[in-house]
């Protein structure tokens, strides 16, 4: 099948699932915008950039198309294994980007698992409730005489 007519085949079925395909000129300065699905007025619709050659267009409805329920609707068969086709390339993707983060994830754990393992136990850690009062307060938890004004500077009157 040649490529306008997948094009031509791919549009009818996203208007058969309810998303609307329209192509437009997305070039616009200082905004980068590029196709996609997107929600139009509670509406789903497919925004084709017009400038895109005929294979990127393809590529591009037929990556949104795949994820999407095509249940109960005919497709003919080069149009059912070209979505298949894109289906397991999109599932590759997902899967290398979420083991990508997964092993960000990891290295994060093992810098929090190398810092846990370099800190001082709990139990050399001394609690600040614990110890002798004394060495703050004085023998019978009063202030140390030597920390009062009195002492510095003599008898207050």
């Amino acid at each position: 099948m040649q490529s306008d007519k997948i094009l031509s085949e791919l549009k009818g079925l996203a208007e058969k699932i309810g998303i609307k395909v329209t192509e437009q000129v997305l070039k616009s300065p200082g905004i980068h915008v590029r196709s996609g699905l997107c929600k139009v007025r509670g509406e789903d619709r497919f925004i084709l950039d017009r400038k895109l050659n005929l294979g990127d267009k393809v590529e591009l409805l037929a990556d949104c198309l795949c994820l999407q329920d095509t249940n109960g609707v005919f497709l003919v068969p080069q149009l059912r294994d070209l979505l298949v086709k894109h289906r397991r390339r999109v599932a590759a993707k997902q899967e290398e980007e979420d083991l990508g983060e997964k092993n960000s994830l990891d290295s994060i754990a093992d810098d929090f698992f190398e810092l846990e393992e370099t800190a001082v136990p709990e139990d050399q850690v001394a609690d600040p409730g614990e110890g002798d009062e004394s060495e703050i307060t004085g023998k019978e938890g009063l202030p140390d005489k030597s920390d009062s004004l009195e002492s510095e500077t003599g008898p207050l009157t």
